[in-house]
């Protein structure tokens, strides 16, 4: 059963509170970047269209310390650890209200090359170069 826009606001919030009390920057970076999510939800509702799904993307803030812990992200069951909450909330932002465990493995491959892209996009972002595809 697909994930409501309350039930995803709900889980954003549960990941929000959770790195309320990090006093490490990159804890409160991502609980800044939760908060974008939130509003990007707010301002343009749930599903997000396809075009700021980059925007809203959680892993380029996570995929270093997943793999640093030896987790393995690029496989649907796997275990996550402390940041299973945010890569949940992002399955379900990508796939319009889908979790992890109700993708097929095809889906969650799908998925996981969308976190490459995001990856490259945030990275060029940074950067300050133009972003790819039109996004902004």
């Amino acid at each position: 059963m697909p994930t409501s826009r309350e039930q995803l606001d709900a889980l954003l919030d549960a990941a929000i509170e959770t790195r309320a009390a990090d006093s490490d920057p990159l804890g409160g970076g991502r609980r800044l970047f939760l908060i974008h999510v939130k509003d990007l939800i707010r301002k343009h509702g749930f599903p997000l269209p396809e075009a700021l799904k980059l925007d809203a993307c959680s892993m380029p803030y996570v995929f270093q310390e997943l793999n640093y812990d030896d987790y393995d992200w690029s496989t649907r069951s796997a275990e996550l650890g402390h940041l299973a909450d945010m890569v949940e909330v992002d399955v379900v932002v990508w796939s319009g209200g889908r979790s992890r465990n109700e993708l097929t493995d095809g889906e969650y491959r799908a998925y996981f090359s969308f976190c490459q892209k995001a990856i490259d996009y945030r990275s060029r972002r940074v950067a300050g170069a133009a972003p790819r595809n039109g996004f902004a």
